[in-house]
């Protein structure tokens, strides 16, 4: 029984994962043709807070007396690809790599990105 509870519990874990990076993969298509895609911003860009802070709102939102409860996972969804998105320029300007491969690999690739 416990190898089953692990083998669930990693499954649980890669939807997650798969969720939070298709979210990317949707906030960067949806924004980026704008020039407003976080994926391509350094790790210090004014910006990232007040994104990160508005999608925790909208999650408080979520909890109010007057609001429906359906949406919470997704809510929860975008934090997680926003903190994730921070987390990924933090780590690209560490080591010396773009965001955004000339090919978009490194992000669009989920085997290389955890999230």
């Amino acid at each position: 029984m416990g190898s089953d509870h692990r083998r669930l519990a990693g499954e649980l874990r890669d939807s997650i994962y798969a969720a939070v990076h298709a979210e990317r993969l949707r906030a960067h298509a949806k924004h980026g043709a704008r020039g407003n895609s976080r994926e391509d911003a350094n790790w210090w860009d004014a910006e990232w807070l007040p994104i990160l802070v508005e999608e925790v709102g909208e999650v408080a939102h979520c909890l109010t007396y007057d609001a429906e409860l359906y949406n919470l996972r997704d809510e929860l969804v975008q934090v997680g690809a926003m903190a994730c998105a921070w987390i990924a320029a933090i780590d690209d300007d560490a080591t010396g790599r773009g965001v955004l491969g000339s090919d978009n690999t490194h992000f669009s690739n989920p085997s290389n990105r955890p999230c």
